[in-house]
């Protein structure tokens, strides 16, 4: 297979990429840095869509990309303005 190396490069950047955020706040315990993450994400998951799909469409107006996705970046970036918010930055 002249392409399988590309393939196997792909798959480990795209692992590396997705690799969940470890998210940091000095002087935060455990405890809470899990009660912040849970309140985060409950936060992020009832966010307003930012561009909601258009009537008989299956694109949402962001930019062209599937409503689906458009709802995982308003989440994501709800996210991550909570836990901003809060004091965390993103430890990498």
């Amino acid at each position: 297979m002249k392409h399988a190396p590309h393939l196997v490069i792909t798959a480990v950047l795209l692992a590396a990429c997705s690799s969940p955020a470890v998210w940091d706040k000095p002087g935060a315990v455990e405890a809470t840095r899990k009660d912040d993450l849970d309140a985060c994400h409950a936060k992020a998951m009832t966010a307003p869509q930012l561009r909601p799909a258009t009537p008989g469409s299956a694109y949402g107006s962001t930019m062209g990309l599937p409503v689906d996705e458009s709802r995982a970046t308003t989440e994501r970036l709800a996210f991550d303005d909570c836990m901003a918010g809060k004091g965390y930055g993103v430890k990498r």
